[in-house]
């Protein structure tokens, strides 16, 4: 068994969302009954660092965006090891690691969009479920071949 340490992460983001016509809840709960918010075009701007990491990038039709929910509400980590889904109280107490739940012991997101287009320092996605403002903190290729496991 590994031995438990005290470690410091530094993230530093390489941009920022721009998705205005994505409100807060939008993906969750009876909102994600209407998944109109699925079919929006959301803007990724990236530090003029890391344009040249763009360079590519439409070979890919599918992106992973790793990102930071910078409005999460939760102020103890621990508030957030068992949530009621979609924040209802009529359901059960449930391990947030069995959940989609933006409220994480991390503020960390992952979501897979849809490819758009790539224009200097801006990419173009569909179904980006981030608020804007929200920091990028990586961005992937998405192969179902390589990223969906076993059998």
């Amino acid at each position: 068994m590994t031995e438990e340490k005290d470690i410091s992460i530094d993230i530093e983001p390489i941009g920022y969302v721009d998705n205005p016509e994505f409100v807060a809840g939008a993906a969750s709960g009876e909102k994600r009954k209407d998944a109109g918010w699925k079919n929006i075009d959301a803007n990724i701007i990236l530090k003029d660092d890391y344009a040249d990491g763009l360079d590519d990038i439409q070979q890919h039709q599918r992106l992973i965006i790793v990102f930071w929910a910078h409005n999460s509400k939760s102020d103890s980590k621990l508030d957030r090891v068992k949530i009621h889904p979609q924040g209802k109280q009529d359901i059960p107490l449930t391990g947030i690691f069995s959940t989609s739940s933006p409220s994480r012991p991390n503020s960390v997101l992952v979501t897979v969009v849809k490819f758009v287009k790539h224009e200097g320092n801006v990419l173009t996605v569909k179904g980006l479920d981030a608020l804007s403002g929200s920091p990028v903190i990586d961005i992937k290729p998405y192969d179902p071949e390589y990223h969906i496991g076993g059998k």
